[in-house]
């Protein structure tokens, strides 16, 4: 072998093996980057799915929990169920529940409320921090678990909880991760026949091949992982710009497939955020938004704008008679009405300025918003709130027939009424609940004497609510004196509160907020099961053959099992049911002649008397009395205080004694000042009596001891 020829050979063996080198460290490059791409693409993708679900569990919690402030704040039970029925609705969400401050669950969106009561992290397995102030979230196994404080203030009044599927995801996950992988052993396969074949063919030109065989195969994988890097951030909006027929060209298609997907899911995420699913229109959090820049801008050219805070009059009366359908085609419908109210002019100026038309939203429920930037002055939002409320009263054609409603409208003007958008809210939703105490159907622009009455109701709720958990409440008893022998042969069970900085507390000035939000059914629990606590002390001391009355609010009726709560603290105490008396109101039993009816006939079963409260001060008829079987009426004390001065009052009285007797049914007389009340009574044959003449409402030890002097002998108020 000549020079040439061994040269030769060295130089061909020598491009032979760096050809071959070339070509293996290609291809296990090509194998790293691949698997590489296929472990960063798995991470970021899990990453930016998860990330996503977790914005839109937040988004979802935030924007209902918001809405849900007001029917937590009231205890409305109705809109309670509204709301979590529209939550769950969506198909990733597995439940919801509504929790209150104590992590107790107050509603899970059912009739039945099966889970009312229970302790919320105990039964979701789920880890409840009511420290917490904002939405935060949690992932139990394959379930996203989104926690949205609700507060009042630095009240915080409880929660709502939304759990979410991640098995759509994870499945998304694998599936994507299974392709991945598909086409990474494909390609490294064909890579590997490439190099071969590359080595055997081409090995005098392998060197001059290394680089565009990299810049072929290599810088596409590298631009794949600087998108998936892209998508981790969030830039849904990122491409890769590779025009090939391969599966590198086929993986790049898919890859910017995948980036048009999670961007129109942002934006429909983004959508439901901050619109309302039902009307479409801008939800809470958006008109919140919005009403910033307003103020913003107004604070800068020294404009003036308006909110109103919109309310549907008896919404809760059409959803109960004619079902949520059509109360969500009612709200649908009124929304139209709304946002056609407005003209041109109402929403120009500011509005154009910022560039956008988001003057109308829905709140929740049925509260809706309006922000009116283009007014001169006050006189201007009036208008506006006048036509709303004339369009709104035109019935509206639902379910085969008309329906006609209210519409209550509260007006807050800034800079007067509010300098921040909190407050120019809050003021203008005390002014449409002025509007809704003044007779509905209305506007009312705030005043500052209106706030100085929510914030006294506000501090009466709160001290009441402690008031509960403290012991502060407690009963008295006023007797029921049986005439003419003036024995005492019942009472009424009277709540009194001992505040312990501002005394005793007219129940006149707390009752009402009690009813107005809610808190009347705890108290009513309570009168129920401390009324039966002191009647089974007084049959300790013998004293029991009486009969104890409480009253029950139209609340209770349509809202609590009453006949069930009686019956447990009946047996629960080891008392007979005729010795608990119901007494409700006269307004209260035509609310619901149904379901009212159902309740007085499953006391009567269970052997209980329930009185007719306040007769005559209402739509009184003989048809009533028939209908609804009473054991017995009271007639009002408007009645009495005047009987032995006016002929008429005398009159009335003995009309309802009269027509009482003919069903035979006992009257009681409440309001008994004085002898002459008295006398009148009696020569009328009234059967019962209460009142301040023969003794006021005393605690239970001082009720005692009227009960053991009267055992013996007539009982007279000396």
């Amino acid at each position: 072998m000549n020079l040439q020829i061994r040269y030769a050979s060295m130089v061909i063996a020598l491009i032979v093996i760096i050809v071959i080198a070339l070509s293996g460290t290609l291809f296990f490059q090509f194998k790293d980057l691949t698997e590489e791409l296929g472990e960063v693409s798995a991470a970021k993708m899990k990453a930016a799915l998860n990330q996503q679900m977790v914005n839109k569990g937040k988004m979802v919690a935030a924007t209902n929990g918001d809405s849900l402030t007001n029917a937590l704040y009231q205890f409305d039970m109705d809109r309670m169920q509204n709301q979590l029925i529209s939550i769950k609705v969506r198909e990733d969400v597995i439940y919801t529940y509504i929790f209150d401050d104590q992590g107790k669950i107050l509603h899970d969106g059912s009739n039945a409320i099966s889970h009312f009561g229970q302790q919320l992290d105990t039964f979701l397995d789920v880890r409840l921090d009511l420290r917490q102030r904002e939405v935060y979230e949690q992932i139990i196994r394959e379930q996203l678990v989104v926690v949205k404080p609700i507060l009042i203030d630095d009240e915080i009044l409880g929660g709502l909880v939304i759990g979410f599927s991640l098995h759509a995801i994870n499945q998304d996950i694998l599936t994507t991760q299974q392709e991945i992988g598909a086409i990474s052993d494909r390609h490294i396969t064909f890579t590997a026949y490439a190099a071969l074949l590359t080595t055997l063919v081409l090995v005098c030109f392998g060197i001059a091949l290394a680089y565009p065989v990299t810049r072929s195969m290599v810088l596409p994988i590298r631009k794949l992982v600087q998108l998936v890097q892209e998508i981790g951030k969030g830039k849904y909006d990122a491409k890769l710009e590779i025009a090939r027929e391969d599966e590198i060209g086929q993986l790049a298609k898919a890859f910017n497939h995948m980036t048009d997907s999670l961007q129109r899911s942002n934006q429909r995420i983004l959508h439901i955020a901050y619109h309302d699913d039902l009307t479409q229109l801008p939800n809470r959090r958006l008109f919140m938004d919005y009403l910033g820049r307003v103020l913003s801008l107004a604070k800068r050219t020294k404009k003036i704008f308006a909110v109103l805070f919109i309310d549907l009059d008896d919404f809760k009366r059409v959803n109960d008679t004619l079902g949520h359908d059509v109360g969500d085609e009612l709200l649908k419908e009124a929304s139209f009405r709304i946002v056609g109210s407005l003209r041109a002019e109402d929403i120009a100026g500011i509005t154009a300025e910022i560039g956008q038309n988001l003057n109308v939203s829905r709140l929740g429920g049925d509260e809706f918003t309006i922000i009116l930037p283009n007014i001169k002055s006050p006189l201007d939002a009036s208008i506006v709130a006048k036509r709303i409320i004339g369009n709104l009263a035109e019935p509206f054609f639902l379910k085969q027939r008309d329906v006609t409603i209210g519409t209550s409208i509260g007006i807050t003007v800034f800079p007067d009424d509010g300098t921040d958008a909190k407050s120019m809210l809050k003021n203008a939703d005390i002014a449409m609940y002025q509007a809704k105490e003044n007779g509905k159907n209305q506007y009312q622009f705030f005043t500052q004497k209106m706030n100085d009455n929510a914030l006294a109701k506000l501090a009466i709720e709160s001290s009441l609510r402690k008031a509960l958990k403290k012991n502060e409440l407690t009963l008295h008893y006023q007797p029921k004196i049986k005439l003419p022998e003036n024995l005492i042969v019942g009472a009424e069970a009277l709540i009194r509160w001992h505040h312990p900085e501002n005394g005793w507390i007219s129940p006149a000035s707390f009752i009402p907020i009690a009813e107005e939000t809610g808190l009347i059914l705890a108290i009513g629990e309570w009168v129920i099961e401390q009324a039966c606590r002191d009647l089974k002390a007084l049959k300790i001391q013998g004293l029991a053959d009486i009969g104890i009355a409480i009253n029950v609010s139209s609340q209770q009726i349509h809202q609590q099992e009453v006949d069930t709560i009686v019956a447990l603290n009946l047996e629960l105490h080891e008392l007979d049911a005729p010795q608990l008396e119901i007494e409700i109101t006269e307004t209260a039993l035509l609310e619901d002649d149904s379901n009212t009816r159902d309740l007085l006939q499953k006391l009567r079963d269970r052997g209980m008397k329930v009185w007719l409260d306040d007769f005559g001060t209402g739509y009184s008829s003989l048809s009533h009395l028939r209908q609804f079987s009473v054991s017995g009426v009271k007639i009002d004390r408007s009645f009495i205080s005047d009987v032995h001065t006016n002929e008429n009052d005398e009159k009335l009285v003995s009309a309802i004694i009269s027509m009482a007797d003919s069903l035979s049914i006992p009257v009681i007389a409440e309001g008994i000042e004085n002898p002459q009340h008295l006398e009148v009574l009696v020569k009328n044959r009234c059967h019962l009596a209460q009142g301040y003449y023969f003794s006021p409402p005393v605690p239970l030890q001082d009720f005692m001891e009227l009960l053991k002097s009267s055992a013996s002998a007539a009982f007279v108020r000396h």
